[in-house]
Protein backbone atom coordinates (compact mmCIF):
# COMPACT_ATOMS: atom_id res chain seq x y z
CA UNK A 1 0.00 0.00 0.00
CA UNK A 2 1.49 3.13 -1.27
CA UNK A 3 1.16 6.80 0.02
CA UNK A 4 0.08 7.56 -3.83
CA UNK A 5 -2.85 4.99 -4.24
CA UNK A 6 -4.17 6.07 -0.56
CA UNK A 7 -4.36 9.83 -2.71
CA UNK A 8 -5.72 7.96 -5.56
CA UNK A 9 -8.82 6.78 -3.20
CA UNK A 10 -9.29 9.74 -1.60
CA UNK A 11 -9.86 11.64 -5.02
CA UNK A 12 -12.37 8.88 -6.32
CA UNK A 13 -14.22 8.60 -3.23
CA UNK A 14 -14.91 12.60 -3.15
CA UNK A 15 -15.66 12.19 -7.14
CA UNK A 16 -17.82 8.68 -6.69
CA UNK A 17 -16.83 8.40 -10.29
CA UNK A 18 -13.88 6.56 -11.48
CA UNK A 19 -13.44 8.15 -15.08
CA UNK A 20 -13.57 11.75 -13.43
CA UNK A 21 -11.64 11.06 -10.81
CA UNK A 22 -8.92 9.56 -13.41
CA UNK A 23 -9.22 12.45 -15.61
CA UNK A 24 -8.35 14.88 -12.53
CA UNK A 25 -5.54 12.44 -11.51
CA UNK A 26 -4.12 12.64 -15.07
CA UNK A 27 -3.82 8.89 -14.90
CA UNK A 28 -5.27 6.60 -17.29
CA UNK A 29 -9.01 4.76 -16.09
CA UNK A 30 -7.80 1.54 -16.28
CA UNK A 31 -4.78 1.82 -14.31
CA UNK A 32 -7.17 3.54 -11.22
CA UNK A 33 -9.63 0.87 -11.29
CA UNK A 34 -6.83 -1.95 -10.72
CA UNK A 35 -5.10 0.49 -7.65
CA UNK A 36 -8.77 0.51 -5.94
CA UNK A 37 -9.12 -3.71 -7.27
CA UNK A 38 -6.01 -3.53 -5.37
CA UNK A 39 -6.67 -2.10 -2.17
CA UNK A 40 -9.78 -3.71 -1.89
CA UNK A 41 -7.46 -6.89 -2.65
CA UNK A 42 -5.14 -6.11 0.67
CA UNK A 43 -7.30 -5.08 2.74
CA UNK A 44 -9.91 -8.14 2.10
CA UNK A 45 -12.89 -6.19 2.08
CA UNK A 46 -14.91 -4.27 -1.22
CA UNK A 47 -14.35 -0.31 -0.01
CA UNK A 48 -17.45 0.91 -2.61
CA UNK A 49 -21.18 -0.14 -3.94
CA UNK A 50 -21.25 -0.20 -8.03
CA UNK A 51 -24.67 1.99 -9.15
CA UNK A 52 -24.02 1.88 -12.41
CA UNK A 53 -21.32 4.51 -13.95
CA UNK A 54 -21.32 6.27 -10.42
CA UNK A 55 -19.72 4.36 -7.58
CA UNK A 56 -20.32 4.91 -3.64
CA UNK A 57 -18.39 4.38 -0.36
CA UNK A 58 -19.70 1.67 1.30
CA UNK A 59 -19.54 1.29 4.81
CA UNK A 60 -16.43 0.14 4.94
CA UNK A 61 -14.59 2.19 2.83
CA UNK A 62 -16.33 5.36 5.09
CA UNK A 63 -14.03 4.07 7.79
CA UNK A 64 -11.20 3.43 5.65
CA UNK A 65 -11.49 6.92 4.16
CA UNK A 66 -11.70 8.34 7.92
CA UNK A 67 -7.83 6.75 8.78
CA UNK A 68 -6.96 7.63 4.96
CA UNK A 69 -7.33 11.19 5.42
CA UNK A 70 -5.62 11.01 9.12
CA UNK A 71 -2.88 9.12 7.00
CA UNK A 72 -2.42 11.86 4.61
CA UNK A 73 -2.53 14.78 7.11
CA UNK A 74 -0.01 13.34 9.48
CA UNK A 75 2.85 11.93 6.40
CA UNK A 76 2.30 15.74 4.91
CA UNK A 77 2.83 17.20 8.47
CA UNK A 78 5.98 14.77 8.69
CA UNK A 79 7.78 15.96 5.72
CA UNK A 80 7.03 19.86 6.18
CA UNK A 81 8.47 19.20 9.77
CA UNK A 82 11.97 16.84 8.74
CA UNK A 83 11.87 19.77 5.53
CA UNK A 84 12.09 22.68 8.37
CA UNK A 85 14.05 20.52 10.20
CA UNK A 86 17.00 20.23 7.81
CA UNK A 87 16.38 23.44 5.91
CA UNK A 88 16.66 22.24 2.49
CA UNK A 89 15.44 23.65 -0.87
CA UNK A 90 12.95 20.35 -2.45
CA UNK A 91 13.24 20.68 -5.94
CA UNK A 92 10.97 18.43 -8.36
CA UNK A 93 12.77 18.90 -12.04
CA UNK A 94 12.08 17.27 -15.69
CA UNK A 95 14.34 14.03 -15.46
CA UNK A 96 16.95 15.01 -17.84
CA UNK A 97 20.49 15.33 -17.65
CA UNK A 98 21.29 18.19 -19.77
CA UNK A 99 20.42 21.51 -18.47
CA UNK A 100 19.22 21.45 -14.62
CA UNK A 101 22.40 20.01 -12.72
CA UNK A 102 24.04 22.20 -14.63
CA UNK A 103 22.19 25.65 -13.57
CA UNK A 104 22.24 24.03 -9.68
CA UNK A 105 26.03 23.62 -9.81
CA UNK A 106 26.53 27.19 -10.83
CA UNK A 107 24.16 28.55 -7.74
CA UNK A 108 25.56 26.16 -5.45
CA UNK A 109 28.80 27.43 -6.07
CA UNK A 110 28.13 30.75 -5.46
CA UNK A 111 25.92 29.58 -2.05
CA UNK A 112 27.82 26.44 -0.80
CA UNK A 113 25.63 27.10 2.45
CA UNK A 114 22.61 26.11 0.39
CA UNK A 115 21.53 22.11 0.29
CA UNK A 116 19.05 20.71 -2.30
CA UNK A 117 16.75 17.49 -2.53
CA UNK A 118 16.26 16.70 -5.74
CA UNK A 119 13.49 14.53 -7.23
CA UNK A 120 12.37 12.97 -10.65
CA UNK A 121 9.17 15.12 -12.11
CA UNK A 122 6.68 12.49 -12.80
CA UNK A 123 3.16 14.25 -13.06
CA UNK A 124 1.67 16.92 -11.70
CA UNK A 125 -0.27 14.78 -9.13
CA UNK A 126 2.87 13.22 -7.60
CA UNK A 127 4.32 16.06 -6.86
CA UNK A 128 5.54 15.40 -2.71
CA UNK A 129 3.63 18.48 -0.60
CA UNK A 130 6.53 20.26 0.67
CA UNK A 131 8.31 21.11 -2.81
CA UNK A 132 9.62 24.39 -3.02
CA UNK A 133 10.05 24.73 -6.57
CA UNK A 134 9.07 22.35 -9.15
CA UNK A 135 10.77 22.78 -13.11
CA UNK A 136 8.62 21.15 -15.88
CA UNK A 137 6.91 21.75 -19.01
CA UNK A 138 2.71 21.21 -17.93
CA UNK A 139 0.74 24.04 -18.90
CA UNK A 140 -1.17 23.13 -17.11
CA UNK A 141 1.00 23.40 -13.76
CA UNK A 142 1.99 26.59 -14.91
CA UNK A 143 -1.52 27.95 -15.14
CA UNK A 144 -2.63 26.53 -11.41
CA UNK A 145 0.32 28.34 -9.50
CA UNK A 146 3.12 31.40 -9.23
CA UNK A 147 5.21 30.16 -12.71
CA UNK A 148 7.78 32.04 -14.48
CA UNK A 149 8.85 30.76 -18.35
CA UNK A 150 12.68 29.07 -17.97
CA UNK A 151 13.75 29.01 -21.32
CA UNK A 152 11.69 27.66 -24.52
CA UNK A 153 13.18 25.17 -26.69
CA UNK A 154 13.42 23.74 -29.80
CA UNK A 155 12.06 20.50 -30.30
CA UNK A 156 12.89 18.45 -33.42
CA UNK A 157 11.61 14.67 -34.94
CA UNK A 158 13.64 11.98 -33.76
CA UNK A 159 14.85 10.08 -36.74
CA UNK A 160 16.78 6.41 -36.48
CA UNK A 161 20.19 6.77 -37.79
CA UNK A 162 19.32 3.76 -40.24
CA UNK A 163 16.21 5.37 -41.42
CA UNK A 164 15.45 6.51 -45.11
CA UNK A 165 14.88 9.97 -44.39
CA UNK A 166 17.80 10.19 -42.18
CA UNK A 167 20.32 11.73 -44.46
CA UNK A 168 17.88 14.28 -45.75
CA UNK A 169 18.94 17.86 -44.55
CA UNK A 170 14.66 18.35 -43.31
CA UNK A 171 12.15 16.49 -43.10
CA UNK A 172 8.50 17.54 -44.89
CA UNK A 173 4.90 16.86 -43.82
CA UNK A 174 4.58 14.10 -46.33
CA UNK A 175 7.64 12.14 -45.04
CA UNK A 176 5.37 11.74 -41.68
CA UNK A 177 2.08 11.34 -43.17
CA UNK A 178 0.89 7.88 -42.68
CA UNK A 179 3.95 6.62 -40.74
CA UNK A 180 4.47 5.35 -37.26
CA UNK A 181 5.26 7.48 -34.25
CA UNK A 182 6.20 6.93 -30.86
CA UNK A 183 5.53 8.64 -28.03
CA UNK A 184 5.67 9.29 -24.02
CA UNK A 185 2.16 8.51 -21.84
CA UNK A 186 -0.75 11.14 -23.07
CA UNK A 187 -0.33 12.47 -19.26
CA UNK A 188 3.25 13.25 -19.34
CA UNK A 189 3.43 16.85 -21.20
CA UNK A 190 5.56 15.51 -24.07
CA UNK A 191 2.89 13.14 -24.84
CA UNK A 192 0.13 16.40 -24.94
CA UNK A 193 2.73 17.93 -27.02
CA UNK A 194 3.19 15.09 -29.33
CA UNK A 195 -0.06 15.49 -29.77
CA UNK A 196 -0.38 18.96 -30.65
CA UNK A 197 1.60 19.04 -32.97
CA UNK A 198 0.32 16.11 -35.26
CA UNK A 199 -3.06 18.01 -34.92
CA UNK A 200 -1.68 21.02 -35.90
CA UNK A 201 0.02 19.60 -38.63
CA UNK A 202 -3.03 17.46 -39.89
CA UNK A 203 -0.38 14.09 -39.81
CA UNK A 204 -2.34 11.51 -40.00
CA UNK A 205 -0.30 8.62 -38.08
CA UNK A 206 -0.29 4.95 -36.85
CA UNK A 207 1.21 5.39 -32.58
CA UNK A 208 2.84 2.52 -32.46
CA UNK A 209 4.14 2.73 -28.51
CA UNK A 210 3.44 5.39 -25.74
CA UNK A 211 6.53 4.80 -23.65
CA UNK A 212 6.73 5.41 -19.67
CA UNK A 213 10.28 7.18 -20.05
CA UNK A 214 12.63 9.11 -22.06
CA UNK A 215 15.25 6.23 -22.12
CA UNK A 216 12.69 3.83 -23.24
CA UNK A 217 11.04 6.28 -26.06
CA UNK A 218 14.86 6.62 -27.80
CA UNK A 219 15.48 3.05 -27.46
CA UNK A 220 12.83 2.28 -29.51
CA UNK A 221 13.31 5.17 -31.75
CA UNK A 222 17.03 4.20 -32.20
CA UNK A 223 15.66 0.51 -33.34
CA UNK A 224 13.58 2.01 -36.12
CA UNK A 225 10.04 1.28 -34.82
CA UNK A 226 9.12 5.45 -35.77
CA UNK A 227 9.34 9.10 -35.60
CA UNK A 228 8.98 10.58 -32.21
CA UNK A 229 9.03 14.22 -30.96
CA UNK A 230 12.53 15.31 -28.96
CA UNK A 231 13.25 18.10 -27.38
CA UNK A 232 16.45 20.22 -28.38
CA UNK A 233 18.06 21.20 -24.94
CA UNK A 234 16.67 19.28 -21.90
CA UNK A 235 17.11 15.54 -23.92
CA UNK A 236 20.77 14.32 -24.11
CA UNK A 237 20.15 12.30 -27.43
CA UNK A 238 22.66 9.30 -28.33
CA UNK A 239 23.73 11.20 -31.50
CA UNK A 240 25.61 7.67 -33.18
CA UNK A 241 21.83 6.17 -33.15
CA UNK A 242 19.26 9.04 -33.62
CA UNK A 243 19.25 11.97 -35.90
CA UNK A 244 17.28 15.26 -35.18
CA UNK A 245 15.27 16.81 -37.59
CA UNK A 246 13.79 19.93 -38.41
CA UNK A 247 10.00 19.82 -40.90
CA UNK A 248 10.37 22.44 -43.49
CA UNK A 249 8.30 25.42 -42.78
CA UNK A 250 6.51 23.81 -39.10
CA UNK A 251 8.73 24.87 -36.28
CA UNK A 252 8.02 23.10 -33.12
CA UNK A 253 9.33 24.10 -29.60
CA UNK A 254 7.91 23.79 -26.04
CA UNK A 255 8.47 26.39 -22.60
CA UNK A 256 10.17 25.07 -19.82
CA UNK A 257 8.53 26.72 -17.00
CA UNK A 258 9.69 27.15 -13.37
CA UNK A 259 6.67 27.11 -10.52
CA UNK A 260 6.43 27.51 -6.85
CA UNK A 261 3.27 25.51 -5.28
CA UNK A 262 2.79 28.11 -2.55
CA UNK A 263 1.26 31.82 -3.16
CA UNK A 264 3.99 33.34 -0.63
CA UNK A 265 7.08 32.80 -2.29
CA UNK A 266 10.13 32.99 0.34
CA UNK A 267 12.97 35.20 -0.37
CA UNK A 268 15.71 32.13 -0.45
CA UNK A 269 13.11 30.58 -3.02
CA UNK A 270 12.62 33.56 -5.14
CA UNK A 271 16.43 34.45 -5.15
CA UNK A 272 17.12 30.98 -6.29
CA UNK A 273 14.16 31.50 -9.42
CA UNK A 274 15.90 34.33 -10.42
CA UNK A 275 18.74 33.21 -10.59
CA UNK A 276 18.32 30.07 -12.66
CA UNK A 277 15.70 32.39 -14.59
CA UNK A 278 18.83 34.60 -15.47
CA UNK A 279 21.23 31.71 -15.89
CA UNK A 280 19.01 29.80 -18.29
CA UNK A 281 18.88 32.83 -20.23
CA UNK A 282 22.33 33.22 -20.45
CA UNK A 283 23.18 29.85 -21.45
Amino acid sequence: MEIMHLRYFKKTAEMQNISKAAMLLHIAQPYLSRVIHNLESELNTPLFDRTGRNIVLNENGQKFLYYVERILNDYDSALSALDNASHCINIVTLNSTQIFPELISLYSTQHPEKHFIISDYKGINEIPSNTDIVIHASNQLAEKYPTKILFEEPCYIGVSKNSPVAQKKELSLEDLQNTSFLTLVKENPLGILTQHYLNQFHLHVNILVQAASQQALSAFVAQGLGFAIFPGKTWKIDSSKIVLKTIKNCPMSRQIYITTLSQNISSENEELIDFLVASAKAN
